[in-house]
């Protein structure tokens, strides 16, 4: 409430021009600090705290001298208006103090969400035409990174959820945190054999049993993948690995590695003596050992690539950088160009390793392949950073989720533009090019088509991090949110509604999609095999 307004519905009240200047002075203070005091109206006093110290006055006895009284508060409550009005005037040139503050908060914010709004309506409109494109090859791209994108969301919201409601139950240290979500890897890893093992039954003879095995071994992939990579890229930041510089660093990432290669080498005897118990493994036991082990891959891969960026990013910076977005720390240019460089060189790597290595054997091919996904992962990991350091080396001063929305936006226009140029570089080699060097060239497309999946979901999967950190913060200290339960169970809640949403999505529509479209390119393929063996 303002001054003025208190002082109107006071008795009358005499006020000297000495205490007039004062009082003015006050109220001008009071109106810049938007504090007012409380007057004592049930026994027509006017209790004052100013600087100057107490004034208390009694209010008049009779007619005239409250006349006399209430003239002279009307003239000080004119001039103190008139003040006020001033005062207003040279803070708020657009006539109201309330909404020019609110509008000077909150200008970033609401053209941020403008922004983004528009933005959001583009891309969902890009995304359609892509999806209904002419061209086979656009189609199924379109198809696959949506299938990425919503798998990793998926995991994201099932092992976020269970993270967060390990470190409220158990509150731990960082020595402590880092043991329980290896401990959670380990668990998910051994775990996802076995529920892989129970639904292998019937997978060669129906589609839908084996697509229930392919997304069960997919979303348990990223989860475990999700735990190997952020625990062991929570040991960057102990300071026995720290004191120990790079070398600490780079032991780590081969400790690591070899951790989740024995832990696999395992898992993949006990599978191979469960598969042969009857000396003969049959179809559905090949096609479930032939599942776990792209699932192995997986975790290896994106665990493996994640540190290995990670690593890069300290020779870069000189320091440990924090994974999370928006804690990277000061970034300059020049460091960002160097990453930048990184990630154009991983991009050459792919051509070079897809287009090599064609003498192995099929030992020899599982080990091209892990080389190829580590490679892909690694390049999307390094534009992923380089997105976010270029964005505040370009001033970004707003909210952390704002950003991660800005760098999975630019991100994901930006790998379905290249989806379109990989498409037509395709088309355009596949006229006149033998077959051999129209086969290399969809090898090479393709892995980075793989690439740029990983890389949008990637992007995604960080800004849901950070958008689930922002709603558990603000339901935990914002007195303003009132809600009859914990914090950390609306959180949970809303998590599993999202979870019965996006997962059926994914899994009855999304992933057989881009299924289809595989084995129609498959297809495809053959048909112009066939008549090209026959002209």
């Amino acid at each position: 409430m303002r001054p003025q307004e208190d002082h109107a519905r006071l008795p009358t009240i005499k006020v000297s021009s000495g205490e007039h200047d004062d009082h003015a002075a006050h109220a001008q203070k009071v109106k810049v600090h938007g504090h007012h005091e409380e007057h004592d109206d049930g026994h027509g006093h006017h209790e004052h705290d100013s600087q100057h110290g107490h004034h208390k006055e009694a209010a008049p006895h009779n007619a005239h001298d409250a006349h006399d009284a209430h003239d002279a508060h009307a003239a000080h409550a004119g001039h103190h208006k008139a003040h006020a009005g001033q005062h207003k005037a040279h803070h708020d040139p657009h006539g109201d103090v309330g909404h020019a503050n609110g509008h000077g908060a909150m200008s970033t914010e609401s053209f941020a969400i403008s922004c983004l709004l528009l933005g959001v309506v583009g891309a969902l409109m890009f995304v359609f035409y892509l999806v209904h494109s002419r061209h086979m090859g656009v189609k199924l791209a379109t198809w696959r990174v949506l299938s990425m994108t919503a798998s990793i969301f998926t995991a994201v919201l099932l092992y976020g959820t269970l993270k967060m409601l390990l470190i409220v139950a158990f509150e731990p240290s960082p020595m402590v945190s880092v043991a329980i979500i290896l401990t959670v890897f380990v668990t998910f890893y051994v775990a996802t054999h076995g529920i892989l093992f129970l639904l292998k039954d019937g997978c060669t003879k129906s589609t839908n049993a084996w697509e229930n095995l392919e997304a069960a071994g997919t979303i348990l992939a990223h989860m475990s993948g999700f735990a190997a990579m952020y625990g062991f890229a929570d040991c960057f930041e102990l300071e026995v690995v720290k004191e120990n510089g790079a070398g600490g660093l780079a032991l780590l990432i081969v400790a690591s590695s070899i951790f989740i290669f024995v832990l696999s080498s395992l898992v993949e005897k006990v599978m191979q003596k469960v598969a042969l118990d009857d000396r003969n493994a049959d179809e559905d036991e090949k096609k479930w050992m032939e599942q776990c082990s792209e699932t192995d891959d997986d975790v290896f891969c994106l665990a493996s690539s994640f540190l290995v960026v990670l690593f890069l990013c300290y020779l870069i910076l000189g320091r440990v950088m924090p994974y999370m977005p928006g804690k990277m720390g000061e970034i300059t240019q020049y460091q960002a160009n160097i990453l930048l460089g990184c990630g154009i060189g991983f991009v050459l790597l792919i051509k070079t390793w897809t287009l090599g290595f064609s003498f192995l054997n099929r030992q020899g091919h599982r080990i091209k392949d892990i080389g190829l996904h580590m490679i892909n992962m690694m390049m999307a990991w390094t534009f992923l950073f380089w997105a976010e350091w270029q964005l505040y080396v370009w001033g970004w001063e707003s909210t952390v989720i704002g950003g991660a929305l800005v760098v999975a936006f630019f991100l994901t226009i930006a790998s379905f533009s290249v989806v379109l140029l990989l498409d037509a570089y395709s088309r355009s080699q596949a006229r006149g090019a033998s077959r051999s060097s129209n086969r290399d060239v969809k090898k090479t497309v393709r892995s980075l088509e793989l690439a740029l999946g990983v890389l949008v979901g990637f992007s995604w999967e960080r800004a849901f991090d950070v958008g689930f950190e922002e709603i558990e913060h603000t339901l935990e200290h914002n007195p303003k949110i009132n809600i009859p339960i914990p914090h950390w169970a609306g959180v949970a809640i809303m998590s599993f509604v999202l979870l019965i949403i996006v997962a059926p999505a994914w899994r009855l529509y999304i992933m057989p999609k881009a299924e289809r479209l595989e084995e129609q390119e498959q297809r495809d393929e053959k048909l112009d095999s066939a008549r090209k063996q026959v002209a």
